[in-house]
């Protein structure tokens, strides 16, 4: 089974196990932690690292948590999908966001935005979608002006290179 797939599957149990979402808060830590360094992650994934030993440590440096989201680890050690869990938490968050309407995403600017710009951008691309966005915002040294916004795998693309390659594009099309 592609791993999307089944990480969706697991996701949409643990949205049926905690319909009210107080596991959220613990999924989004959980979450954080584990791609707080590539190497973490990394070891995480590693085929040839125990599904037992990875939950042990995941339970030992988190510590005290929800007991639904401790019972669904428990679930995914016995059905031998640990190794998948970076993944499920990732869709779990990605569902329960869009139950509420809102879409988390990233900007990619070619200079430093203000807190202000990027509510401004917030704002306009959540009322063209008709949902709530929070953006993260970082400088791409690639780009030459302008910026893009990602949203899972969605990217909108206002930088200067495209509107560049669209009206050369536009000129060779009337040059013929």
């Amino acid at each position: 089974m592609e791993n999307r797939a089944l990480a969706h599957r697991y996701a949409k149990a643990l949205l049926k196990l905690d319909p009210t979402g107080s596991v959220e808060s613990d999924v989004e830590l959980l979450h954080e932690s584990l791609h707080r360094s590539r190497h973490t992650i990394m070891v995480f994934l590693d085929p040839m690292v125990l599904g037992s030993v990875k939950l042990a440590a995941v339970r030992k440096a988190f510590g005290p948590m929800n007991q639904k989201l401790s019972d669904f680890l428990d679930f995914l050690q016995q059905k031998n999908r640990v190794d998948h869990l970076p993944l499920i938490l990732a869709v779990y968050l990605s569902l329960r966001r869009k139950e509420r309407g809102l879409l988390k995403g990233h900007i990619h600017s070619a200079i430093p935005l203000t807190p202000e710009q990027i509510h401004s951008i917030e704002l306009a691309l959540g009322k063209k979608l008709e949902k709530h966005c929070e953006f993260q915002a970082s400088v791409d040294s690639r780009l030459i002006g302008g910026f893009t916004v990602q949203i899972e795998d969605t990217v909108y693309d206002c930088s200067v290179r495209t509107q560049l390659d669209g009206v050369r594009s536009r000129f060779l099309n009337l040059a013929g």
